[in-house]
């Protein structure tokens, strides 16, 4: 990389056997009042996008009750109570989170940055939504994988 070498963690690729069924969308725009993706129920999810904060001051997702979350103007991504540098490409942010039942690991430009949480959100709350603070984002590209559990 332009800063030295550098380790990136990715997701195992043996990982898409276990996609089940897909929810995808392109250039969309989410505001604070308006998600046109609306709340995804699920309690094993992949979650790819590329995010463009379009006057957004935070944007990310919202998962079981947890925000994941870019800054804008500190350029950091947080999750909890831990926060990690993330410096958007061409204006846009890439986040990929495996979400399981207990966590959330958290890939951000394609694996620079790597965040695993462990996480208990309110009890019941299996949703996933976009966030969008203080104005809008738009998404430019989502794919939203539901996942079958990889034990028999």
């Amino acid at each position: 990389t332009t800063d030295g070498l550098r380790m990136f963690a990715t997701p195992v690729r043996q990982i898409e056997l276990l996609h089940e069924r897909r929810l995808a969308r392109e250039s969309i725009t989410v505001s604070p009042t308006n998600d046109p993706v609306g709340p995804v129920e699920g309690d094993l999810l992949r979650v790819r996008a590329t995010l463009r904060p379009d006057g957004a001051t935070k944007c990310g997702f919202v998962v079981h009750g947890t925000e994941v979350a870019f800054d804008v103007a500190t350029g950091t991504l947080s999750c909890l109570d831990k926060k990690a540098p993330l410096s958007p490409t061409e204006g846009a942010i890439r986040l990929e989170l495996l979400v399981y039942r207990t966590s959330i690991e958290i890939f951000a430009d394609d694996g620079r940055v790597y965040m695993p949480m462990a996480v208990t959100g309110p009890e019941g709350d299996k949703t996933l939504r976009i966030l969008a603070t203080g104005g809008s984002v738009r998404v430019e590209s989502l794919q939203i994988d539901h996942l079958r559990s990889s034990w028999p």
